[in-house]
């Protein structure tokens, strides 16, 4: 009910500026001035908040999210470029790509400050397990932090320049994108070993899986291609193409679709994850880096880096999909 709430908060309050009406065309129904190049966003469900990472300003933006305003600016380190959440304990984990180490928030407020490995780019959070997964591009590793105590567990050792990552929520896995391999990697956590690999397009970035861990998204930044990989059958069963420079996708089961932003492009692709095919493309903004989805499916959230914003945009006037 919470979540519901807070879309609808998000979309009225959107309505009553525009005079009562919702663009149809895919325009954003609301945007939000954080810092200087947000390269980064994500979303904390229970406190409400989004976190902006802003890339020049080398801080981080907290959001309230029923008011859609600013409510706190952060210090990081140096260049926040990938924000996750810790969906049990509510921490937010902000990789600063250009200072080597990972800063901790909960809510407003700084809880630690991790070193890790060199360039990190990339976050993925296993709640249940309570680990933290950093991809480290300048030095081919990943850090395992264990998210009880802030301290390094160990390394992931062996991969190729990794941007992108994805765990699964049980199974103990993770996807790494390989960027200067063209591949994606499957990892053993407990063994922190690569097990398997796939070849996908040219230099894989961001990476989504589904739910239900059937289904891996990876967005080929040199390819303006989304490749989209069976896990089961460990083999990519569509390639759609996107925008220019895509760098992130994120993905809707609400909705049944995926959300690629184009960097080039300043463009949105929308994708129909049953028939994995493009649907619409839709201005996002100058420049958008990330993207998120609301966990209740009503709202999308992109980076706009080059306006300085986060764009709010209702999915039923983006384009219409299946129903909830």
């Amino acid at each position: 009910m919470k979540l519901t709430i807070l879309a609808v908060l998000v979309l009225a309050c959107a309505a009553c500026a525009s005079g009562g009406e919702n663009p149809p065309d895919g325009t954003p129904i609301r945007s939000i001035a954080v810092g200087s190049k947000p390269w980064a966003v994500a979303v904390d469900a229970e406190r409400r908040l989004l976190y902006a990472g802003n890339e020049f300003d080398n801080t981080v933006s907290v959001v309230d999210l029923e008011t859609a305003k600013a409510i706190a600016t952060v210090p990081s380190g140096t260049g926040p470029v990938a924000i996750a959440v810790n969906s049990a304990t509510g921490l937010a984990y902000v990789a600063n790509a250009f200072s080597d180490e990972v800063t901790v928030l909960d809510g407003a407020e700084v809880a630690a400050t991790i070193a890790v490995g060199v360039q990190p780019w990339d976050i993925a959070v296993d709640a249940a397990a309570n680990r933290i997964y950093i991809a480290n591009s300048g030095d081919d590793t990943v850090s395992v932090i264990d998210g009880a105590s802030n301290q390094e567990l160990g390394t992931v050792e062996g991969l190729h320049e990794p941007w992108g990552l994805a765990v699964a929520d049980e199974g103990g896995t993770l996807y790494v994108a390989n960027a200067a391999t063209d591949e994606v990697v499957t990892v053993d956590t407990e063994k922190r070993e690569v097990i398997a690999s796939i070849a996908v397009g040219e230099r894989p970035r961001g990476l989504a899986l589904d739910e239900a861990g059937q289904r891996l998204y990876v967005v080929n930044s040199e390819d303006a291609a989304l490749s989209v990989i069976s896990i089961p059958d460990w083999a990519v069963i569509e390639t759609v193409a996107v925008g220019l420079a895509p760098l992130a996708v994120a993905l809707n089961p609400v909705r049944q679709q995926a959300y690629v932003v184009n960097s080039l492009n300043d463009s949105m692709t929308v994708i129909d994850t049953v028939a994995n095919q493009a649907i619409a493309t839709v201005p996002s903004g100058g420049k958008p880096w990330d993207v998120t989805v609301s966990p209740d499916g009503a709202a999308i959230y992109v980076a706009a880096s080059a306006s300085g914003e986060i764009r709010i945009f209702g999915v039923d006037e983006l384009i219409a999909g299946p129903s909830p």
